[in-house]
Order: structure tokens, then sequence, then C-alpha cells
């Protein structure tokens, strides 16, 4: 009997050790060195061109390098309004804020005379033949041809809408009104009203689209009913910004992501596998910063300074107030700066 236990305790205890080394790993397989866990970290970035940022209220664009997080700016003799990039001509649009109007020619660093073509520029996009601007002077949104510097339609905004985001795959304008949270589409070719989304987020700003036709809405988080709500103000429920997203017929937020301070613009791969986004003031460190985000799993996996990495170098004071930012276009795939920007590291 004791004979028989005993085979059964020593069976049961060889059972478990078998099971242990299963587990826990018995195999021959190499043990990672140190660089090798190293390398595994430091994986090459995921995307790769020039993030050019417009920079609130001044009168530069930064730029950075997303192959290598190096920084320049382009200087420009006008506060900046707003920027749109053409990528098949390699064109970058620089609207001021007094109303005029310049391009960039990325590849030779050509810089065009300032033309005046509205009051003033806050918001552009470009569509690949046409420019969309909004006016907050005269409250309209305004297409104009380039070719003819000619506008060509406008329609009157709400006050509030001060957002433009297009979807060129759809034919559609998005402007987001930061006061309501509210969204309207445009027909970019007759600017007929497409469709309204109501309450997409507390303090909106621009949105990019994906193919499946998801919105990603970047989220300031600034005020929530018309009061300060969000980071930099002392709130016991203040939230920091991130990236509202709603999903298509569902005309609710399904999903939020956490990035920190104000985003103010998101910008898909073209491949749609990551987002790059802008915030201002990160209040955790003076900066304003791009983040990716992988967008299956929807994590931030990469993050690059914007205003640090060119004020330090130059020993140039930034405070936290001096860290905003207005909008994001990027030249992907291009592995280095324009000569028209100076390089500031």
């Amino acid at each position: 009997m004791i004979s028989e236990k005993f085979q059964l305790k020593s069976c049961s205890l060889l059972f478990l050790l078998l099971i242990t080394l299963s587990v826990f790993g018995c195999d021959n397989s190499p043990k990672q060195s140190p660089q090798e866990r190293i390398n595994q970290l430091n994986q090459p970035n995921k995307i790769s061109g020039i993030a050019y940022i417009q920079t609130a209220g001044s009168d530069h664009i930064a730029a950075v390098n997303l192959n290598d997080k190096r920084v320049s700016r382009i200087k420009l003799d006008k506060r900046l309004g707003a920027i749109a990039l053409d990528t098949e001509n390699q064109i970058l649009y620089v609207g001021s804020s007094d109303g005029h109007l310049t391009t960039i020619n990325l590849t030779s660093g050509e810089k065009q005379p300032w033309l005046k073509v509205t009051e003033s520029i806050s918001a552009a996009v470009f569509d690949g033949t046409m420019l969309y601007i909004l006016d907050p002077v005269i409250a309209k949104l305004i297409s104009y041809d380039i070719s003819k510097n000619t506008q060509l339609n406008t329609i009157s905004l709400e006050k509030g809408q001060d957002s433009l985001s297009i979807s060129t795959k759809n034919n559609t304008l998005y402007i987001g009104n930061h006061l309501t949270g509210n969204i309207t589409g445009f027909n970019t070719a007759d600017f007929t009203n497409i469709f309204t989304l109501e309450k997409a987020g507390n303090s909106i700003h621009k949105l990019s689209q994906q193919s499946n036709s998801t919105l990603w809405i970047a989220e300031g988080n600034e005020f929530k009913d018309g009061k300060p709500y969000g980071i930099g103000y002392a709130k016991a429920q203040a939230q920091a910004g991130g990236i509202n997203i709603v999903v298509p017929n569902q005309r609710e937020i399904d999903d939020f992501i956490y990035v920190g301070g104000n985003v103010v613009d998101i910008q898909f791969s073209p491949d749609e596998k990551y987002a790059l986004t802008a915030a201002s003031r990160m209040p955790e460190n003076f900066e304003a910063s791009l983040a990716v985000v992988d967008a299956q799993s929807r994590r931030i996996i990469e993050q690059y300074s914007i205003c640090n990495s060119c004020h330090v170098p130059k020993k140039i004071d930034l405070e936290d107030e001096d860290a905003v930012i207005h909008g994001l276009q990027v030249n992907w795939g291009i592995k280095s700066f324009s000569k028209a920007s100076t390089a500031m590291q």
C-alpha cells in the first residue's frame, strides 16, 4: 500500500516537473545577449518622411526628419496662418494671418513673392488642383484656383468653425467647430452640405479619414461646454488631448486614444498603418511634439520633439505659451530636408 502511494506520489512529482520544464523553458534556444536585447528595442523607424509643422502666430515652419529626428526650420517674413502640401509637385503652400499666400518649392528651395488673396488665412488644404481656405475675418470657406489666382466658390461659416480637413477619395471637406464639437462635411466641387456629425468631441481640431471611412479626430480638450477643461488648466476634471475615433454610421465616439497636450492635427501614413499626430503645449516638459500611433493596436509607439529640438541647440528660451503649433503636413518617404530650410541641430 505504501509502495503504491509512493509510486503514485513519485509519478505526480515527475509529471509536475515535466510541466514546469515545458512552461518555464527547458529548450536549447540560445539566450539573447544584452546587445541583442538593445537591438530588439531599437528597431528602425516605422515611418519615413519630413513633417512640416506650422507654428501658431509665428514667422517660421518647423521641419522634423522622421528618419533621424533632426529638426530644421523654414523662415518667412509674415505671421503664418496655414500650410498645405502638394506632394506631386513638391510645393508647400503657406498662408499668412493677413491673407497673403506664397509657395515654396521643396526641391529647389525657391520661394515665390507673397500674393494677397483674402483678408486672413487660418486653415488650408489642397486636393491636387484646388486650394481651399478658411478666412476667419470674413467667416468664409473659399475655393481658390491656383492656376488662375482666382476665388471660385465661397460659403459662410458659423461661429467656432475654424478647422479644415479633406478626404480626396470622397471629395469631401470637413469643417470642425471647436465650440459645439460638430463636424460638417461639404462636397469639394460645389460646397453642397453632405452631412453633420454632432458632438464629435469637446474641443476638436483637424481630422484624418481612413479608407474604410473611419474618422480620427484631433481632440484638444481645451474646453468643455464653453469652459476651460483640458491640460494647462487647474481643473480637477481636466483631461489631456488625444484622438476621438468615430466609426462610419455610428455617429458617436467609438474610442479615444490618449496622446497628451492639445492635439491639433493627424496625418495617416500612405499605407494607413500609422497615424502621426501633432500636439501643442505638452505641460510635462514645455514642449510641442509629434506622436506615432499604430493604427491597429491604437497605441503610441514613437515620439518626436519639435520645439525644444529647435530652441535648445540655439540656446533660445522656450516658455509654455510659446510651444503652440497649428498644423501638420507630411512629405512621406522623403529622406532629406528641403533646400528652403535651415538646420537647427
